[in-house]
């Protein structure tokens, strides 16, 4: 019997908040097949604020990275304690469209600011409205991806998470549902919730030898 030959297929994706590009490296690496279909993946880009992380996605990834602020303006002065200088422009949905070549990728992958949700901080420090601007470059970023794309919704995003982003999934649940998707959820087994306690206690006791 012969054989018969395979259908190949490319899956894209794209990375916000991307940081050095670990994630888009993983992505190029893998590959996929059912049966007869094998699919490859490619990058069409990645949004981060910090300029030196993005130098390292371009090379890690193979393809461009974007230099954006996503903070709107009352995070922005929540965080950073003043006002925008005067060329700081909001980012808007059509910023991620072309930071991501124009296409609308198959699969958006997430990795959001979690120094306010991870723990580390104490519950006091984490209430700042440093970290609440923080905290909430989440939901905006969820906003700006969805919105990017809410007449061909992308089809597969990926949110890696902590499991008490609770207003993050709520509201990402809500406007995924507005537009046709489903949100699934996959929370830390208890056996991975007790790995990450401890790797936050170490990072904590390592924090506390730092102190002068």
């Amino acid at each position: 019997m012969q054989a018969r030959t395979p259908d190949h297929r490319t899956i894209t994706h794209a990375h916000l908040f991307c940081s050095v590009g670990g994630g888009a490296r993983g992505f190029n690496q893998a590959t996929a097949r059912v049966g007869t279909l094998e699919a490859d993946f490619r990058c069409l880009g990645g949004i981060d604020v910090d300029a030196a992380a993005i130098r390292d996605f371009s090379r890690l990834a193979g393809v461009p990275g974007t230099c954006l602020d996503m903070f709107d303006r009352e995070q922005y002065t929540a965080f950073h304690g003043h006002e925008p200088p005067a060329d700081w422009q909001k980012a808007g949905p059509e910023r991620v469209r072309r930071a991501f070549s124009g296409e609308r990728p198959h699969i958006l992958f997430l990795s959001a600011p979690c120094k306010g949700f991870s723990g580390l901080l104490s519950e006091g420090k984490s209430k700042l409205a440093k970290y609440q601007a923080l905290n909430r470059l989440t939901l905006r970023g969820i906003w700006l991806a969805l919105e990017a794309y809410r007449d061909d919704p992308v089809e597969l995003i990926l949110f890696e998470k902590f499991t008490d982003r609770t207003d993050a999934l709520t509201f990402a649940q809500s406007k995924m549902g507005r537009t046709g998707m489903i949100a699934e959820t996959t929370l830390m087994s208890d056996e991975q919730l007790k790995a990450h306690r401890a790797r936050e206690a170490r990072a904590r006791a390592l924090l506390a030898e730092m102190k002068p």
